[in-house]
C-alpha cells in the first residue's frame, strides 16, 4: 500500500523548509561522507593488490557515479535552505568563502604535489584555469584533470551556483504537476545523452577515464550535469507540494543497490550517470522525508556521521592528492609485488592520513575564511557542504524576521498529532445588579469628595392586551 505523506506532514514540510529558515537535514549531511567514501574507495584501489583490490574493483568500480549524487544532492539542499527576498549578491558571496578558499589551497598543493612526487611541471594556464574554475569548460584530458584530479567537479558547481538565482525561485513556485513533468525531462535528457553517447566511451578498468571527447561530453561538461543539479531543485518543489509517495529507507538502498549491479552490465555510458540518477533521488527523498518527520532517528543524522560529512568536502579535496603522495613514494614495483595484508595497511594508512588532512583543512581554511570573507561567525551547514561535497552550507541558521508570527498549527508536537486548540477566555459577570442603589459613603468621606448621584433605573411597562 502506498503511504503518502499526510497534510499535516506536507504542512510541516512547508514551515520548516520555505518560509522562516530552513530545517535541518541531518541524514543528508551524514550522506555526503558515504558519497565522498565511495568515491575515495574507487580512486584508491590502484594502490592495493591481490584479494583487497580486487574486491574494491568489483564494488566501487563504478564509484564515479559518486558525483552525480553530489550534484543531486547540492540542486535539493540550495533550494531547500534558500533564503526569501535574497539577493545573488549575498548568494554568491556565501558561497565564494564556503569553497573557495579551501578549493584553492588545495589546487596549489596539486600543483606541487605534481612537481615533487610526479615530475611534472603545472604550467601557468593550467594552474589560473584552476583556480578561476574553469577548467571544467576545456576538453581536453590534460587541463580538466590538471593539479587536483577532483577539481573539475568543483568547476561545474561553480557554473551552478553562478546560474541559480536565475531560475531557482521560478522551480520551487512550479505547481506539483508542472515540477514532474520538469523531472521527467530532465531523466529523459540524461538517458538521452547516455543513449547516443554508447558506442563513443570504453572503460577498461580502473579509475583512470579516457581522453576520449564523448567522456568530456557526457561526464564533464558542466552544461549536461547542470541536468541533474536542476532535478534537486525539483525534487524540492515536489516533496514540499506533498504528491510525492513516502519514499522508504530499504527501498532507496535496493534500488541503489540494483543499480551498482546493473553498472557492470550496461554501456559504459549509461552506468556512470543514468543507471543510479533515480536511486540517488530515491536516498536524498527518503532521508529528507525521514529528517523532517522524524529528526535524529537515522543512523546518518548521529553526531560522528555528521561530523564527518561536514569536513567531507575538505576530504574529497585532499584524499587524491594522498593518493598520489603515496603511490609515488610506494613506485610500482612496491605495489606490484605487496601482498594482501600489505596493502590493507597502506590502504589503513591513506584513509587515516586524508582524514586527518580533510580536519586540518576544514579547520585552517575553510571556517576562518568563511568567517573573515563573509563578515559572521561561521557556522556548520544545516545539511550540506560547499563543493559537491559542501553545498548544504547554502544558508546558515537563521533568526527569525520580523513579520507575521508563524502558523504553529502547522508544526505537530509528534508525527501525526496536532496542537489542542486553545479554549475561549469566559467572560466577567458584571459586579453590581441592575436597579440596585449603591452603598452610602462613610461621612467622612462626603466631606473629601462629592458623593455620586443616586442612578435609577426604570423598568419598562409590560404591555398587556393587544396594545
Amino acid at each position: 500500500m502506498s503511504h503518502r505523506y499526510r497534510p499535516s506532514s506536507a504542512r510541516t514540510v512547508q514551515s520548516v523548509s520555505s518560509g522562516h529558515g530552513a530545517g535541518r537535514l541531518d541524514s543528508l549531511t551524514g550522506l555526503r561522507f558515504f558519497a565522498a567514501a565511495v568515491v575515495f574507495l574507487h580512486h584508491s584501489f590502484d594502490l592495493t593488490a591481490g584479494t583487497l583490490r580486487e574486491a574494491l574493483l568489483v564494488v566501487f568500480g563504478h564509484g564515479r557515479a559518486g558525483v552525480s549524487f553530489f550534484f543531486l544532492l547540492s540542486g535539493f539542499v540550495l533550494a531547500w535552505s534558500m533564503r526569501p527576498g535574497d539577493r545573488a549578491g549575498a548568494f554568491y558571496r556565501r558561497r565564494f568563502s564556503r569553497i573557495w578558499p579551501a578549493y584553492a589551497v588545495a589546487a596549489i598543493a596539486g600543483a606541487a604535489v605534481s612537481l615533487w612526487f610526479d615530475h611534472r611541471v603545472v604550467s601557468v594556464g593550467r594552474l589560473l584555469a584552476n583556480l578561476t574554475m574553469a577548467q571544467a569548460w576545456i576538453p581536453a584530458k590534460d587541463w580538466y584533470f590538471s593539479t587536483n584530479l577532483v577539481g573539475w567537479s568543483l568547476s561545474c558547481e561553480a557554473f551552478f551556483y553562478l546560474t541559480f538565482p536565475l531560475y531557482a525561485s521560478r522551480v520551487l513556485r512550479l505547481r506539483a504537476g508542472q515540477a514532474a513533468v520538469l523531472a521527467g525531462v530532465l531523466l529523459g535528457g540524461i538517458l538521452t545523452f547516455g543513449l547516443l553517447l554508447r558506442g563513443g566511451i570504453s572503460l577498461a578498468g580502473g579509475y583512470v577515464l579516457p581522453a576520449e571527447p564523448a567522456v568530456w561530453l557526457l561526464y564533464i561538461c558542466p552544461v549536461v550535469r547542470m541536468m541533474e543539479f536542476v532535478l534537486g531543485i525539483a525534487l524540492v518543489t515536489l516533496f514540499r507540494s506533498g504528491a510525492l509517495p513516502r519514499v522508504p529507507v530499504a527501498l532507496a538502498w535496493a534500488s541503489l543497490g540494483l543499480a551498482w549491479v546493473l553498472a557492470s552490465a550496461v554501456p559504459a555510458s549509461f552506468a556512470m550517470v543514468a543507471v543510479t540518477v533515480v536511486p540517488f533521488c530515491l536516498l536524498i527523498l527518503a532521508y529528507a522525508g525521514r529528517d523532517v518527520v522524524a529528526p535524529g532517528t537515522t543512523l546518518w543524522s548521529s553526531r560522528s556521521l555528521v561530523f564527518l560529512g561536514n569536513i567531507s568536502f575538505c576530504f574529497y579535496l585532499v584524499h587524491q592528492l594522498v593518493i598520489r603522495v603515496f603511490a609515488a613514494e610506494a613506485g610500482a614495483p612496491w605495489l606490484a609485488a605487496s601482498t594482501g595484508m600489505r596493502s590493507l595497511k597502506v590502504f589503513a594508512l591513506i584513509v587515516v592520513v586524508s582524514l586527518f588532512g580533510a580536519w586540518l583543512l576544514h579547520v585552517a581554511v575553510e571556517k576562518p575564511a568563511d568567517r573573515l570573507l563573509n563578515g559572521r561567525r561561521a557556522s556548520l551547514p544545516a545539511a550540506g557542504l560547499a563543493g559537491p561535497l559542501a553545498v548544504a552550507g547554502a544558508a546558515a541558521p537563521q533568526r527569525t524576521p520580523p513579520g507575521p508570527p508563524l502558523d504553529t498549527s502547522a508544526v505537530p508536537l509528534r508525527p501525526g498529532r496536532e496542537l489542542p486548540p486553545v479554549p475561549p477566555r469566559p467572560a466577567v459577570p458584571s459586579l453590581e445588579p441592575v436597579g440596585v442603589r449603591p452603598m452610602p459613603r462613610p461621612r467622612s468621606a462626603e466631606r473629601r469628595l462629592p458623593s455620586p448621584r443616586p442612578v435609577t433605573v426604570e423598568r419598562p411597562a409590560v404591555l398587556t392586551g393587544g396594545r
